[in-house]
């Protein structure tokens, strides 16, 4: 890729609005500890730091940035640029960033932070089986894959081994032969891997089938692929260097080249604790393109996932077992999208060889290589629906004790989900009949519906009712071309109350059914109230359902359904025989701004809706008094809106000025309690300075604004 220099004046002190007056220092960005949080740091003696900065749309970015001294423009999406300091004091830094957020059209400045691979190496060498297809339904799945084009997987992390022969077969190549790929570390050089998780990675989603040699990617094998012109193919794209750790800027980079060039689905098999608007940026810029990005939640064995799985339009994935329980290293909690296979996994290694590895980098291309073997079978899914058919076809995880997922997350299920989209490409979804209960001599309309939208000439479902001399339905239902729905008239008689009748529905083999209580007249909801009505995302509340009357013998089942993906609900809940109420508890995840949620509880004779609101949890920042003179130590508060979990809640810091202004780096707020107490150092200054100081928790952040005035 082609790096252009933007047009700049002779010296950074021409940069109007700026600090800066003398040439720089070398400084240096340091490389942490996976268990560290990943931050820029400078330092005086060796190397370099650079800034990402974000500039908002108009028409003036291009002069703006042609104003700033070694400013440059990398692949990210349209705003976004790096700035290489290779020659600053240190002592000026938190100056200079301070002052360029301050600039006319600069939307954010960050230090371009660390990520690192999510593998965990263990026993290399076992020549043993690949148990995780098996859990997932791989031979069932590749009988019933039917691949109607290309898929592209790119693949970011450490490149992957170009020679090796169970992975040649599956690379990307132009007509020449050569492979379509993306060094963003080296970008003259090609995506080879020099440390071996890229490989390893690669070889779960893409190693070749049905060559006598090593193993078989998931999306390899495909008995029904009608020529070498359909299927998956391989985009090795890397991000990480030989240590397996890496920049958030090639990471963005990497994620912005793979949508320009074709890229169908993104596998990021690594994480930081950093959050960064400049990847979360190049995310949203990728799904906008149609991709499908997929990450791993990170190996620390906590209650949230790591960045980028922690992101917007990001299916973040954990791992199981072989027990099909959830791993004992694995992140878990609200932030889970689905499971997958990931302790001691067989692949490919560098060098041609194969070994065992673990960790959440191995169970996400497994759901990667699902989603674009869907992709490949169906061309015109969008992001979301290929998600969603992976997420909602899922087995049950035997949790660990202390730990939890969001209702209905479960391992994936290959062969469930290509079932979904079914074996010419459109799938029967499922069949209903109103709510499910039906009052008994009463007509009501049942539907039909199709896990993607029907195409050609349209598809004929058949139907048929288990006791027709109770529950009448037409021998078949019509699912017109471009739909996904269809609905038909359902007669029921008065001889059925109190009876369970099935109605099924049959397509391309596959069948669904709906079982349909007939019952007297049902109580209506009266009231629906969410407790509280305004909570932290991320905690629990509790959705109270009160009927008019009692519930009939045999109890009363209400439909639960809540709008967006910030909140988790169950499907039903049970109004027990003889009572008028009750409590359903509903989960929710984390928001980084106040998000109304809307949820309805329903029946065949009507419903209710109540709305909530889920704010962050992280409330303020304060640093008392707010007018300072320098020098003195001035003990601090960081506050939560809700009490911390069972393991507490860690709290990150930026100053805009550690010349002025220094705190921890990250404060523990502990179980239970909702202030954490920190000291902020504030430095002797010669003329007033305004510092802001960042606190910033599950994606969400609050500030606090100093003026630290000199001594008097």
């Amino acid at each position: 890729m082609r790096t252009e220099r933007l047009t700049q004046p002779s010296t950074l002190a021409d940069m109007p609005g700026t600090l800066l007056r003398n040439r720089f220092l070398p400084l240096a960005l340091a490389v942490f500890a996976l268990a560290a949080p990943l931050v820029g740091k400078a330092s005086p003696e060796t190397g370099s730091v650079r800034v990402l900065i974000g500039f908002r749309p108009g028409p003036s970015v291009a002069a703006r940035a042609a104003q700033w001294r070694g400013l440059r423009s990398i692949h990210l999406p349209t705003g976004l640029a790096c700035l290489d300091l290779d020659s600053h004091p240190a002592a000026t830094l938190s100056r200079t960033l301070a002052a360029w957020r301050k600039q006319p059209g600069v939307d954010f400045v960050e230090l371009d932070s660390e990520v690192h691979a999510l593998g965990v190496p263990n026993d290399p060498g076992y020549l043993g089986r690949q148990y995780g297809h098996q859990l997932v339904g791989a031979e069932t799945g590749w009988e019933l894959w039917q691949p109607q084009g290309t898929a592209i997987l790119a693949v970011l992390d450490s490149g992957a081994d170009l020679n090796h022969p169970d992975l040649r077969p599956s690379l990307l190549t132009d007509d020449g032969g050569r492979v379509i790929g993306f060094n963003a570390i080296q970008q003259t050089q090609l995506p080879q891997d020099d440390h071996g998780h890229g490989t390893h990675v690669s070889g779960i989603a893409l190693a070749a089938a049905n060559n006598g040699l090593g193993i078989a990617g998931l999306a390899s094998h495909h008995p029904n692929q009608p020529s070498d012109a359909v299927g998956v193919r391989l985009m090795p794209v890397k991000v990480l260097n030989s240590r397996a750790g890496g920049r958030q800027s090639d990471v963005a980079n990497g994620i912005t080249w793979a949508a320009d060039h074709g890229a169908d689905v993104i596998n990021m098999s690594l994480g930081g604790d950093e959050f960064s608007e400049t990847v979360a940026r190049a995310v949203d810029y990728a799904y906008r393109k149609g991709v499908v990005v997929i990450a791993a939640a990170g190996n620390s064995g906590a209650s949230s996932p790591v960045y980028p799985a922690g992101y917007l339009h990001v299916t973040a994935v954990a791992a199981t077992d072989p027990q099909d329980r959830l791993a004992d290293y694995s992140n878990w909690g609200a932030g889970i999208d689905v499971c997958a296979p990931g302790s001691s996994i067989f692949s490919t290694g560098i060098g041609g060889g194969f070994l065992l590895q673990s960790g959440t980098s191995m169970a996400a291309p497994m759901v990667s290589a699902a989603a674009a073997m869907l992709r490949s079978q169906r061309l015109d899914l969008d992001p979301d629906t290929t998600a969603q058919l992976i997420v909602d076809q899922t087995d049950a995880v035997t949790l660990r004790p202390g730990r939890s997922l969001p209702a209905g997350v479960g391992r994936m299920n290959l062969a469930a989900a290509l079932q979904a989209v079914g074996a010419s490409g459109t799938g029967l979804s499922s069949v209903t009949v109103g709510t499910g209960r039906v009052v008994a001599g009463t007509t009501t309309r049942g539907r039909v519906r199709l896990s993607l939208p029907a195409s050609g000439s349209g598809v004929l479902v058949s139907m048929e009712s288990e006791e027709p001399e109770l529950i009448s339905v037409p021998p078949s239902v019509f699912v017109a071309n471009g739909l996904r729905t269809a609905d038909f008239d359902v007669q029921t008689q008065d001889a059925g109350a109190g009876q369970v009748v099935r109605v099924t529905a049959t397509l391309f083999g596959v069948t669904r059914e709906a079982p349909i209580h007939l019952s007297r007249p049902l109580p209506r909801v009266t009231s629906l109230e969410a407790s509280p009505p305004i909570l932290v995302g991320g905690d629990p509340f509790r959705l109270e359902i009160h009927l008019d009357r009692l519930a009939p013998p045999g109890g009363m089942t209400l439909f639960l359904t809540g709008l967006g993906d910030r909140v988790t609900l169950p499907e039903t809940a049970t109004i027990a025989e003889g009572t008028d109420s009750a409590s359903v508890t509903v989960t929710t995840r984390a928001v980084r701004d106040p998000t109304p949620i809307d949820v309805t509880a329903a029946s065949s004779e009507g419903g209710m809706t109540s709305r909530v609101t889920l704010v962050p949890r992280l409330q303020s920042v304060e640093v008392t008094p707010s007018v300072i003179v320098g020098p003195q130590r001035v003990k601090s508060l960081v506050r939560l809106a809700s009490p911390a979990g069972l393991r507490g809640d860690l709290v990150s810091f930026i100053t805009s000025d550690r010349k002025v202004l220094t705190t921890p780096s990250r404060v523990k707020i502990r179980p239970g309690e909702r202030t954490g107490e920190f000291i902020a150092n504030v430095k002797r200054v010669k003329t007033r300075t305004d510092v802001v100081l960042t606190a910033l928790l599950d994606g969400a952040r609050v500030e606090a604004r100093l003026q630290i005035s000199p001594v008097p």
